[in-house]
């Protein structure tokens, strides 16, 4: 259990990106004992000056919480990701999946923007990061319907991964259940406005979200019901794109509702862990 008193002081808007109203204070609270992990997508662009200001409330609460317990995935998206052409030393970190993800759950919006267990919040799954401390404290509290693990093999030689996920089921299970496995960069260096305006040329860029294994939805973990008690098991064989950073490579595996898109669980695990 927790404490936390967490104070963010917000700048002048620029053009763009999310108005963000200041200050924002959140009170204090207490969080529960997450045996539901916590997914936090955070919608974010090179180009975008608030979003430092974001990834660093993101990367406070995984810090406070755990990164076991909160996993923070970091999405750009938008025009704002775009890379200017005329500046060789910005990284596109538009990937397949983040694209897809915001034209789903975030079209047109601006940012930062994110979502918690992609939550529906006043009939939206995006929320601005004042917001995902409270969700993320509400989620801590919820019973899961079941438990994951993840595990990792790892071939240098050909620069492969299986992909393990073991999901055991405390009731019984729902066939509308999605697996999802993402894959995940941290320490990507690449150029970066804030809220200032300036560049902030050696600005490092962590979670930064790559690929799906699975596709972004995820695809169905059983075609029959899987009793409580019971446990199922799937792999997964990757290989890893060239310009990928092997040490610096996480993967997230997480159960969702198909319908629905709440994230009913989820695990991680480094690959140099």
């Amino acid at each position: 259990m927790k404490n936390i008193l967490l104070i963010l002081i917000v700048g002048i808007f620029a053009i763009s990106c999310d108005v963000i109203d200041a200050p924002y204070k959140q009170t204090q609270t207490t969080a529960g004992e997450f045996k539901k992990k916590v997914i936090l997508v955070d919608f974010t662009a090179i180009h975008c000056v608030f979003c430092p200001t974001a990834n660093k409330v993101a990367n406070d609460l995984a810090n406070l919480y755990g990164k076991d317990n909160l996993i923070v995935i970091g999405a750009h998206a938008s025009n704002l990701a775009v890379t200017n052409p005329n500046v060789p030393e910005e990284v596109n970190m538009i990937s397949e999946t983040s694209k897809e993800l915001y034209d789903k759950f975030a079209p047109g919006a601006g940012l930062p923007k994110g979502m918690v267990n992609q939550l529906d919040v006043d009939g939206e799954k995006i929320t601005n990061f004042g917001q995902w401390d409270e969700l993320i404290i509400q989620e801590s509290y919820v019973e899961p319907e079941m438990e994951m693990a993840i595990e990792l093999e790892y071939n240098e030689i050909d620069s492969t991964v299986k992909v393990i996920v073991k999901t055991d089921y405390l009731v019984n299970s729902s066939l509308d259940d999605n697996l999802a496995i993402y894959v995940t960069e941290d320490s990507i260096v690449s150029p970066q406005k804030n809220p200032a305006g300036e560049v902030i040329e050696d600005y490092v860029h962590n979670h930064v979200l790559r690929a799906s294994i699975t596709g972004t939805l995820g695809a169905q973990l059983s075609s029959t019901v899987i009793n409580k008690g019971s446990s199922i098991t799937k792999e997964y064989s990757y290989k890893i794109p060239s310009d990928f950073i092997h040490k610096h490579l996480g993967f997230v595996a997480f159960i969702q509702d198909k319908n629905t898109n709440v994230i009913k669980q989820a695990t991680s695990e480094h690959l140099n862990e």
